[in-house]
């Protein structure tokens, strides 16, 4: 039956008092060691062949361990609500013994204000040495919307982390993926549902030690309330006898059919791991090979790409093979040689910081230079200091290119490496895009001080460089970032400029997050726990440069309890926007890094940003990657383009931060993730005021992209109506050396170039440009599936002087979402 809402407050409390016992208990005996937590604790005992597990009663958890003693780990259990683990804390007399295999139990959970019953059924796969955990909850007194799942998070124990449909994962990471396996040896550990797709978040325990081992939650697929019958998901946790062995175990515990794959790795007297990969090239398998190098796996037939490898520098082609093909496969990991690589401005002569791309072809598989938040490797990355890389790769074909972001061409050869000889490259990326009075800005972007960033600062410096960033501002969160010294470390003040900045990161009763730059590190940041914006918002501006500082709203319509415009529910749609809460930021973040793939999310906030602009507010339209990793969401991508008259052309250093940050906040700028925009209107630029009773109005556009960029459609946005389009005609992905001069080149470059007669209207009004290019740029950018776009801040046309708009309050916040804490951003 269900529980009075009056008892939430003592079942909650009785839920953190069982959590710090257990975490009291854990840290006594050494929970991330390899060794069971307490005999105090009076466990539930079940065993399969070759794994025991020991389910802790009052505490959530269960060890398994091995029955040779070789493995041994302890398993949190919680039941995720809205987001927000809980610990699920059972009574000893409610545990029952459904049968010498399992047992169940029924406790209370708190889901919003109201309480459910869930009942929790453990029992014994021995076939598969597997324990099989399913949470079953009455869903009939919930009354309101809530997302329910199981979670297990253990320690990896120093031992890597692989996801089906992923790959290896690293620390700080979100993923999902079919499969988890902790790849201990000689016995791995994985967790699987029956349901669907698990959520995997990778931590470190303490975020000031990067090199602790990590620890890895695993989700089962949520299930939502209300419903009329009994809400239901699992997690089925497999130990293997091997390596190879838990795969049919994990797919047999899925329900899904597989067939044999037999080989032996050749080339080395090492062991070797081996790989296999759908047809998409998607990660799906990875065990190691045994001490003869001999392997056999149960897999689906949809596993058909196969390769091995001792490291980075030994791997074996890509083979072809289907599952249930009676023939054996070998995979020969014979040593391969070197790569030297020089990347040179072919118009200067001088060395200079780009990424370097290498990918297999013709059978090749592409390399690993390390993990995804590494400057110096990062999977097939490596961002080149000063243009010089020198690396082993693996016998076969490879196609080497380098790039240094949207100004620049993509120089690219294809090469072949064979044992013990080295490859001398040359590439030649071009400054083909003339770019005058604009500089680059990446104004939203974590390193190692944010919480969910592994980049070091050095790292993250290296990686804007190598995308042709001139200004970034560290954002993160909550600490007040400084590229200072990382920047004076690498010698490369003469290559990027950079203000202290802060993203201020709301929790309880969260309102969103807010980029605050310049902002002094001397500075205590601005308050971040139950406040409401207006406060954020006022003490941001409180202190050192406060008269040029930018209040920023960042991602404002990302879900989960952190968009700012969902929180104060901001209704842009309709003749006449609602707009509540406080609307005196300075700029807007319309184009995220996170949103690169999927541009329907720019045009909703482009549609909340033209509701405001109707309702009289003149906010700047920015654009910054948010980039937390190396590898996935670069840097740079997208960026602003800020316009600062009298930027000299002999070097970055000599640019002023101030007349930058003011560029930025007048919106002097336009926001880009390939194309470059210049417009002109009735004589002045985006973000100026154009009084003027002309109709139609006339002006100019100009925009240009690299040899790499698609460029496809240009609209003329007028007061959120697109009044004009024009069709641009797509060209052909090019790579490779640009020829002739500096004024050729650039002339390549040009997509469009032609007056506008712009029409108005009567009234007072705003002028947008928006670019969109069709072909994704992952034919050239790996892990770049996204489509180029960009657009210009409006330009302002007054026929009348008008009050400006109100400063609306912010409306009292939902007792709902009172006791959700947000998500850790993206």
């Amino acid at each position: 039956m269900p529980i009075q809402r009056r008892a939430i407050g003592e079942l909650i409390a009785m839920g953190l008092i069982a959590a710090l016992v257990a975490f009291g208990l854990a840290y006594a005996t050494g929970q991330s060691t390899s060794t069971p937590t307490s005999k105090s604790v009076d466990p539930t005992r079940l065993e399969a062949k070759s794994a025991t597990f020991h389910f802790h009663q009052g505490a959530g958890r269960f060890t398994v361990s091995a029955r040779d003693g070789a493995f041994a780990r302890d398993v949190e259990l919680s039941v995720v609500v809205d987001g927000s683990p809980r610990p699920i804390s059972i009574a000893r007399e409610e545990i029952r013994r459904t049968s010498g295999e399992g047992f169940h139990a029924v406790f209370p959970v708190a889901v919003g204000e109201q309480i459910a019953e869930g009942e929790l059924e453990v029992k014994l796969d021995p076939k598969n040495d597997a324990l099989v955990v399913e949470l079953r909850m009455r869903g009939d007194a919930i009354t309101e919307p809530h997302a329910v799942a199981l979670r297990m998070e253990m320690s990896t124990a120093s031992q890597s982390a692989f996801v089906s449909g992923v790959g290896e994962v690293a620390d700080r990471d979100s993923v999902t993926g079919t499969a988890l396996v902790i790849e201990a040896d000689p016995h791995p550990f994985g967790i699987v549902s029956s349901k669907g797709p698990l959520a995997i978040m990778t931590i470190v325990d303490d975020a000031a030690q990067p090199n602790d081992p990590m620890r890895v939650a695993t989700t089962s697929p949520v299930q939502s309330f209300p419903t009329s019958g009994i809400l239901a998901t699992d997690l089925r946790a497999s130990l293997g006898e091997t390596s190879m062995s838990i795969w049919r175990s994990l797919y047999a515990l899925q329900g899904v059919p597989t067939t044999k794959v037999r080989g032996t790795v050749a080339g080395t007297i090492d062991r070797a791991r081996v790989f296999g990969r759908d047809a998409q090239g998607v990660p799906q398998v990875r065990a190691l090979a045994d001490k003869n190098n001999h392997f056999e796996l149960d897999v689906p037939t949809s596993v058909v790409e196969w390769y091995a490898a001792i490291d980075a520098a030994r791997a074996s082609a890509l083979a072809s093979f289907v599952p249930g093909t009676p023939k054996s496969l070998v995979l020969d990991v014979s040593p391969g040689g070197e790569l030297h690589v020089l990347i040179i401005d072919p118009d200067t002569g001088k060395p200079i910081t780009a990424r370097l791309l290498v990918r297999g072809v013709d059978g090749s598989v592409d390399p690993s230079f390390g993990p995804d938040y590494r400057a110096s490797g990062a999977g097939p990355i490596i961002d080149a200091h000063r243009g010089e890389v020198r690396t082993p790769l693996p016998g076969g074909k490879y196609r080497v290119g380098a790039t240094k972001g949207i100004e620049w061409s993509i120089d690219a050869k294809t090469i072949e490496i064979t044992a013990g000889r080295t490859v001398e490259l040359q590439l030649s990326p071009r400054h083909v895009v003339p770019t005058p009075n604009m500089i680059g800005c990446d104004l939203h972007v974590h390193s190692r001080p944010s919480f969910d960033s592994p980049v070091s600062v050095e790292d993250r410096v290296m990686s804007l460089v190598s995308a042709g960033v001139d200004f970034a501002v560290p954002t993160e969160h909550n600490v007040v970032g400084d590229y200072s010294s990382a920047i004076e470390t690498l010698g490369m003040h003469h290559e990027i400029l950079s203000v202290t900045g802060v993203e201020v990161t709301t929790f309880s009763r969260g309102v969103g997050h807010f980029g605050v730059f310049p902002y002094p590190t001397s500075q205590v940041v601005p308050p971040f726990r139950g406040v409401p914006p207006g406060m954020v918002f006022d003490k941001a501006r409180i202190g050192d440069f406060k008269h040029e500082r930018i209040v920023q709203v960042h991602h404002p319509r990302l879900p989960k309890g952190i968009g700012y415009f969902n929180i104060v529910g901001l209704v842009s749609k309709g003749s006449k926007p609602v707009i509540r809460g406080r609307m005196d930021f300075d700029t807007l973040e319309i184009y995220n890094g996170y949103d690169l793939e999927t541009p329907a999310r720019v045009d909703e906030v482009l549609r909340d940003y033209w509701a405001l602009l109707n309702a009289g507010y003149h906010h700047g339209a920015t654009g910054s990657s948010d980039a937390h990793r190396i590898q996935f969401h670069w840097a740079g991508y997208p960026r602003t383009m800020a316009w600062v008259d009298g930027a000299p052309d002999k070097g970055i250093e000599h640019v002023d931060v101030a007349a930058v940050v003011a560029a930025v906040k007048k919106g002097h700028a336009t926001v880009t993730s390939g194309p470059i925009l210049e417009l002109e209107l009735g004589g002045v630029r985006p973000g100026d005021d154009l009084s003027t009773q002309d109709d139609p109005i006339r002006g100019h556009l100009r925009v240009r992209a690299a040899p790499w960029i698609d460029v496809s459609s240009i609209q003329v946005v007028v007061g959120g109506r697109v009044v004009q389009t024009f069709n641009v005609a797509s060209r052909p992905t090019v790579t490779g050396l640009e020829t002739g001069s500096v004024e050729e080149a650039a002339a390549r470059t040009l997509r469009f170039d032609q007056d506008l007669i712009v029409p108005i209207g009567p009234d007072n009004g705003w002028v947008q440009i928006i670019v969109r290019g069709d072909r994704k740029m992952d034919d050239v950018l790996p892990f770049m599936p996204a489509p180029p776009m960009g657009f210009t801040n409006p330009v302002f046309i007054v026929r009348r002087q008008v009050p400006p708009p109100p400063m609306n309050p912010m409306p009292p916040m939902p007792k709902s979402s009172a006791s959700a804490s947000p998500t850790p951003p993206p």
